[in-house]
């Protein structure tokens, strides 16, 4: 089914409706320790009586049900793709250390750039911090490159029509 042309909710209602898990509504809130109401109303028009699920909840309950439909639409709307956590480089079923590290040092890198930006300016300690990050970045990358040699993996941008 072509998720992008949906609203939110509606693709969160088909994910509570029928999921390949078979997991029901109630189900789903009571391993979110949520009311079933809460859950129920992600699947309503948020412009009506709904409300949105919160970004939070997004990939529990994908694990939950087995169906990565609104991961994929939220993907989708900012033009990028998911890629099976199964077709990467993983240990005991979560993606590696080495790539929670690397998007944790891009979240560093980013703050430092944000910093110098207030400023219009990159003053020296600022600069020593981009050096260092950068050069960690690129270890990273290497160790990664290493782990995923013997996998057929690319990272693109999707661009939608």
């Amino acid at each position: 089914m072509n998720y992008l042309n949906l609203q939110l909710h509606e693709v969160v209602r088909t994910v509570l409706d029928d999921n390949p898990r078979g997991v029901s509504p109630k189900q789903i809130a009571a391993r979110l320790s949520l009311s079933l109401f809460t859950v129920l109303k992600w699947g309503e028009d948020p412009e009506g009586s709904g409300a949105t699920i919160p970004v939070k909840y997004i990939l529990a309950v994908s694990e939950i049900t087995g169906d990565h439909s609104i991961v994929e639409w939220f993907a989708r709307h900012i033009n990028r793709r998911t890629v099976p956590i199964d077709r990467i480089a993983k240990r005991n079923g979560y993606i590696s250390d080495e790539l929670f590290q690397l998007d944790q040092l891009r979240g560093e890198l980013s703050g430092v750039l944000l910093q110098a930006l207030d400023d219009g300016r990159i003053d020296d300690s600022e600069r020593g911090r981009l050096r260092d990050l950068a050069a960690k970045m690129v270890e990273m990358l290497y160790q990664f490159q290493s782990e995923l040699e013997g996998h057929s993996v690319r990272f693109t941008r999707h661009d939608s029509a």
